[in-house]
């Protein structure tokens, strides 16, 4: 049998070991967006009849749902459309799960370990970019008083909160850090007890939080650079960073950032 492909089983049964004995979370889901979109079209019990049957399957005890507001919305509808579309995204996501016995939303930590020890599913807003806001800070508390409890500054194009990670379509990483406007956010988000989420962010951006922070942050869904190096990637530095102020992150899965893994990549990453 091919060495590769030995290797890559024993971790797989490592880390199927882990699976079985800790909590496991899907950090990053677009499931806000995709339960209003289809309930617009007619759909009904959506998490049910697309989503629930799979989060089983997975062991998921958390599921953290992001709010992204797309850029057509943005381009077409302006700063205030775009503040629609996410409260509207929230409330339909809140619908949704109302109906489902199995399924609870997720507000704090008591609420995570009530839901873990009634082995029902929580769900856990957050936004993916703050361009809905624009210039009003006062709205994060309106996010937190929705059931948001986390956020990303930008999706990776540059808003008046921070540069992103990229420019569309050329696949390259740009410079430039946060706003001041986007420093202000920061220190919002943590008096409102929100987390921040750095997985769209440049190295400029990032260096900016991590002076500007107190409490941990994320990066929901970012890999290691020395594995695969793309722009969305964390480096060696940045990885520590986030593990010495007792953050967490979340593994992409998409092929474009995981990039192809080989048996040696999957050493690295168990290591």
């Amino acid at each position: 049998m091919n060495e590769d492909i030995l290797i890559q089983r024993e971790y797989l049964e490592k880390a199927m070991e882990l699976h079985r004995r800790y909590p496991v979370a899907d950090a990053h889901l677009d499931l806000a967006g995709e339960v209003l979109l289809r309930s617009k079209l007619g759909e009904k019990e959506i998490i049910n009849n697309r989503y629930l049957d799979n989060w089983k399957k997975a062991g998921l005890n958390l599921v953290m749902s992001s709010v992204y507001v797309p850029s057509v919305v943005l381009a077409e509808k302006g700063t205030e459309g775009a503040w629609e579309d996410a409260r509207a995204q929230i409330e339909a996501l809140k619908r949704e799960a109302a109906y489902l016995s199995e399924i609870c939303m997720i507000k704090n930590k008591e609420d995570l370990e009530q839901a873990i020890r009634e082995e029902k599913i929580g769900i856990l807003l957050y936004m993916e970019g703050l361009d809905c806001i624009g210039g009003k800070v006062e709205r994060l508390e309106e996010l937190y008083q929705r059931g948001v409890r986390g956020a990303s500054l930008t999706w990776s194009r540059q808003n008046m909160l921070a540069t992103g990670c990229c420019k569309a379509g050329e696949y390259r990483q740009i410079s430039g850090g946060l706003t001041s406007f986007g420093k202000r956010v920061v220190q919002e988000l943590e008096r409102q007890q929100m987390f921040i989420d750095v997985s769209h962010l440049n190295d400029d951006g990032f260096a900016d939080v991590a002076g500007l922070t107190e409490k941990p942050f994320l990066a929901t869904h970012s890999c290691a650079r020395a594995v695969y190096d793309n722009y969305r990637n964390l480096t060696e530095e940045q990885i520590d960073t986030i593990a010495k102020k007792g953050g967490v992150i979340g593994l992409n899965g998409c092929k474009l950032i995981a990039g192809s893994l080989s048996g040696n990549h999957l050493e690295m990453l168990c290591k």
